[in-house]
């Protein structure tokens, strides 16, 4: 029998999932808070957006999200979902979310078309009567009341701040929230160990511990209060939220891949078959692992590196005209083509040797007959001319590679906090943001 709340089927697909879930929960609370009015015009847009993050979900993490935040969609929803031809099925043999029965009895199955989303939220709304994609948004925003309202902390100050911000139309993000949350908690916790313990300033025993996310709060308060305007000031909130969450957001790591450049790795697969008489195989998988692990070393190392660049160019171009901006994404341009070159000589230079150790291993390789010692030191020597090749080559690009990346992040992070203010005063670009 049919039900109207579809059971995600257990797989990889789905654990891997809830890292792309966390994202899209991200990016809905940044949605949410971008728009400060509440006209029709305006939950429409907001609708539409919504709609856009959902669709980076297939049906089972669509369901995981649904069920996560407690809505239940009707069969008719489910129904609505699927293409044309296909209807709504969850028993326990579902080769997927729609299933269609052929005149013959054949069964074929497909997954949901995600561009009727938002058509299906608007002609079949939940059992409240309510949007579907209103109950979305309105679970992708957290709570702005701090957990410790009446304490005088930097928290309290900054959270005060903060919410000012956004209350004059300018988009802070969520993250944010996120941070003074964590660090209410763990004042909260600290107060409670004073209590316990006595004063803080006790000359015996070990004393209770700061909040450890305090240094974090401090640094964004002490950026607030340096930011020569509103808009900057809510820049300097992004950016270092957004820094600090990628250390510990699931969310931050699927948005880090989206934009991850891999220079070299491909290139290097295809590069091993032009030399058939050395076994490359090995080495070249040997790279492209190594590429992996310190790519996924230094992520997090990258993209702060860049968020931290990008404050620096959004305090040294205030008022940001488009020619300035031109200005600086056309040397970041240039700057990546000069990389990309470098990779490209890399990979020229790598190339070459491989050719010489080929001539070398087809000119000096022992006849069939000789010692095994003789085959065995020649085999060895082949494979340190390799590795030596091989690791040239990982040096250059791992250089590039991380270049590459902090460039990207910092320009997606200008486009997104510098970009809009251009040719605009700060009370100009808040007039505009509220008239949105």
């Amino acid at each position: 029998m049919n039900t109207n709340r579809i059971t995600p089927r257990a797989g990889r697909g789905v654990v891997a999932g809830a890292a792309l879930i966390a994202s899209v929960l991200l990016a809905l609370a940044d949605v949410a808070a971008a728009d400060p009015a509440t006209p029709e015009q305006v939950q429409e847009r907001q609708r539409k957006m919504v709609a856009q993050e959902l669709s980076k979900l297939n049906a089972d993490m669509l369901t995981l999200l649904f069920n996560h935040i407690g809505i239940t969609p009707s069969v008719d929803f489910n129904n609505c979902m699927c293409p044309g031809g296909f209807h709504a099925y969850a028993g326990a043999d579902a080769g997927g979310p729609c299933r269609r029965i052929g005149p013959l009895g054949g069964t074929s199955w497909t997954g949901y078309d995600m561009n009727t989303l938002l058509g299906c939220a608007a002609s079949v709304p939940l059992a409240d009567g309510s949007n579907l994609l209103d109950k979305v948004a309105q679970a992708a925003k957290p709570s702005r009341a701090s957990t410790t309202p009446t304490a005088d902390t930097t928290g309290a100050k900054l959270r005060k701040q903060v919410i000012t911000l956004e209350k004059a139309c300018l988009p802070v993000g969520d993250r944010i929230y996120a941070i003074l949350d964590e660090y209410d908690k763990q004042y909260a916790g600290y107060e409670r160990a004073v209590k316990a313990f006595g004063h803080p300033t006790w000359t015996s025993g070990t004393p209770p511990a700061r909040p450890a996310s305090e240094p974090l709060v401090d640094e964004i308060y002490a950026a607030l209060q340096a930011a020569p305007d509103p808009c900057e000031q809510a820049a300097e909130v992004n950016l270092i939220a957004e820094r600090s969450s990628v250390r510990s957001t699931t969310g931050m790591a699927v948005d880090i891949a989206a934009v991850w450049v891999v220079p070299g790795a491909d290139d290097v697969l295809v590069m091993i078959a032009r030399h058939p008489v050395l076994d490359l195989l090995s080495n070249a998988k040997n790279l492209v692992k190594s590429m992996d692990i310190w790519r996924d070393q230094q992520k997090v190392e990258v993209y702060s590196g860049a968020m931290q660049e990008a404050r620096k160019v959004i305090r040294s171009n205030r008022p940001i005209t488009q020619g300035g901006y031109d200005s600086i994404t056309g040397s970041y341009d240039d700057e990546s083509q000069l990389l990309r070159e470098k990779v490209a000589q890399a990979q020229v230079a790598l190339d070459a040797g491989l050719s010489e150790i080929d001539k070398m291993a087809r000119d000096n390789r022992p006849v069939s007959g000789a010692p095994g010692a003789q085959h065995i030191q020649f085999e060895n020597s082949i494979r340190m001319e390799e590795n030596h090749a091989f690791g040239v080559y990982d040096e250059v690009v791992r250089d590039v590679s991380l270049r590459l990346n902090q460039i990207a992040f910092t320009k997606a992070a200008l486009e997104k906090h510098l970009a809009p203010r251009i040719g605009l005063s700060c009370e100009q670009f808040i007039a505009s943001n509220c008239h949105e």
